[in-house]
């Protein structure tokens, strides 16, 4: 049985060809045009069509049993009652929120509130400080859906608004006992359930529609799992969902992350903790990893060398200071959504 698993990433769509009996087939990838994505926004429809046409060339002349999909976690897109989009995919890169999660660290008892109960500690990159935003911008409206990336994909595929409890889970907005979205946390952003998709797991499929079928000339009506999390898509390519397993994954950003039984919520919230397909995921990461080779690489250098003659005149040593560049701000553990920079080692 054939497989297509197609992955809506940070700066690029990816599909890969899957064989249950073989294994990989083929991989493909598309970068976004710089119009359809700046790391910090995404255009929906242009990831849609980049993911599309990624899908298209892995499935050539294949024929498809399932499909399979990744998305990134964080993000947020506003549409109006009829799914369309009227915003930009905000991506975990976004830190406009900062003045919204700053007010939530100020009220006493709420942070480890909110901590305690979606695993998510405050920071600007979740979805929830996003809606208090746009919100109080009145770029939401009262008939509006709140989409994350991967259930946008998920409904132009499939005509169905649905959100897997994963994805949900790097909300800020989604009970990790109940896997539900909390009524607190939707109260404190303005949102109510009916604007946001149904939470489903990961065993849940809903069938391939004609459209996007004929996008990528393969068979309608074929189940379609809903989007997963990329971070907890690792852990399973990984075979780390079982006990005492950690990853390290380096992509635009960076992550460590350890398969557990139930929530890992320590009282001081340096790490996150989330859910993967039949387990939770505790983890730390950072918002700096190869986007800050990129920046060293393009306003640095700016062009003059190539990424194999900055690596062979690297000199590893233990006495070295490190200057570590917060392009997008601090993660784990501090949490400091605006700092800009850091060193160690001096």
């Amino acid at each position: 049985m054939k497989i297509l698993v197609l992955e809506s990433s940070t700066a690029s769509a990816k599909a890969m060809l899957y064989d249950t009996e073989t294994g990989i087939v083929k991989v493909t990838g598309k970068t976004y045009p710089a119009e359809v994505c700046d790391i910090v926004t995404q255009d929906a429809d242009g990831m849609v069509e980049a993911v599309f046409a990624a899908g298209r060339e892995a499935a050539a002349g294949e024929e498809i049993a399932a499909v399979a999909l990744s998305g990134i976690w964080h993000s947020l897109l506003v549409c109006d009652s009829a799914c369309r989009p009227k915003s930009k995919i905000y991506t975990w890169a976004y830190l406009g929120a900062v003045a919204q999660a700053d007010a939530v660290r100020a009220t006493a008892g709420l942070p480890q509130k909110i901590y305690q109960t979606t695993g998510c500690a405050v920071h600007a990159m979740y979805p929830l400080y996003k809606a208090m935003k746009l919100k109080e911008e009145g770029v939401i409206g009262r008939d509006d859906r709140i989409f994350h990336q991967g259930d946008y994909l998920y409904y132009r595929l499939t005509g169905e608004v649905l959100t897997s409890d994963c994805l949900a889970s790097g909300s800020a907005m989604l009970n990790l006992k109940t896997k539900r979205f909390d009524g607190e946390m939707l109260e404190l952003c303005g949102l109510t359930e009916s604007m946001l998709p149904e939470v489903v797991d990961y065993t849940q499929t809903r069938s391939l529609s004609r459209a996007a079928a004929d996008a990528m000339g393969v068979n309608a009506g074929v189940p379609v799992v809903t989007s997963q999390a990329d971070g907890a898509m690792n852990q399973v390519g990984a075979g780390a969902l079982r006990p005492g397993v950690m990853t390290f994954s380096v992509g635009t950003s960076g992550a460590i992350r350890l398969a557990v039984p139930e929530p890992v919520l320590p009282k001081n919230m340096g790490t996150w903790c989330y859910i993967a397909p039949g387990k939770y995921l505790s983890g730390a990461a950072t918002n700096g990893a190869c986007n800050c080779s990129d920046w060293f690489m393009k306003d640095v250098l700016q062009g003059t060398k190539t990424y194999r003659e900055v690596e062979d005149a690297i000199e590893l040593k233990l006495s070295n200071p490190y200057f570590l560049p917060f392009l997008f701000g601090e993660r784990c553990p501090g949490w400091q959504d605006n700092r800009t920079g850091g060193f160690a080692g001096l």
